[in-house]
């Protein structure tokens, strides 16, 4: 990581990477959130179970997806399965993927 600026410390970023499937294809999405919407993006952070063991999926043609997330305080990182992908970990995903 590079060196961030005084306004870029106060940032909420989150990114989503899917990849595997049937063809291989990789997705890619990801919000900056803005000042006034940082909360709402940090309660669904600190909703995941980050530091939970993770569920391994050995099915194949499942989507592995990459998730990352920076706050003021913390940056997140975490591959989750399709299999993992509900509750917190769903509500990310698809936040993150919603059209703006």
């Amino acid at each position: 990581m590079g060196e961030h600026g005084p306004t870029d410390n106060a940032r909420v970023i989150v990114s989503v990477v899917r990849s595997g499937g049937f063809a291989g294809l990789r997705r890619q999405w990801s919000v900056a959130a803005s000042a006034d919407d940082a909360p709402r993006w940090i309660e669904l952070i600190e909703q995941c179970p980050w530091d939970a063991p993770a569920t391994p999926d050995a099915s194949a043609d499942r989507y592995v997806w990459k998730l990352r997330a920076c706050t003021p305080e913390r940056e997140f990182t975490r591959e989750v399965t399709d299999a993992e992908l509900s509750g917190a970990w769903r509500a990310l995903v698809d936040a993150v993927r919603e059209p703006t």
